[in-house]
């Protein structure tokens, strides 16, 4: 995995200070992370859309997966906002500059 590339920018989707951002992989699964902050704490949430069938706790997924580092980055950034549409990103890049 080299690239991303956003599918979704980064948007509202839930009144309570809940952002979603959704991306496409090299494989070309699409990856949804959703980030939920307020005043006790901070979560983040993804969906792998034909394998997931619910949102998972990023917490419930091992931190050896090669997707963690992705997904815990862009939920951390995802309040900052992606707001170009189909904007692609290099993985080792990004999470370089967000680590």
């Amino acid at each position: 995995m080299n690239k991303i590339i956003i599918t979704e920018p980064t948007r509202t989707v839930w009144s309570q200070e809940t952002k979603q951002t959704d991306f496409k992989l090299d494989d070309e699964k699409i990856l949804r992370v959703r980030r939920m902050e307020d005043n006790n704490q901070c979560q983040t949430f993804f969906f792998i859309e034909g394998e997931s069938q619910n949102w998972t706790d990023l917490d419930d997924l091992d931190q050896s997966d090669v997707l963690y580092d992705l997904i815990d980055n862009i939920g951390n950034f995802t309040f900052e906002g992606f707001d170009k549409k189909d904007e692609e990103i290099d993985i080792k890049e990004f999470i370089a500059s967000n680590s």
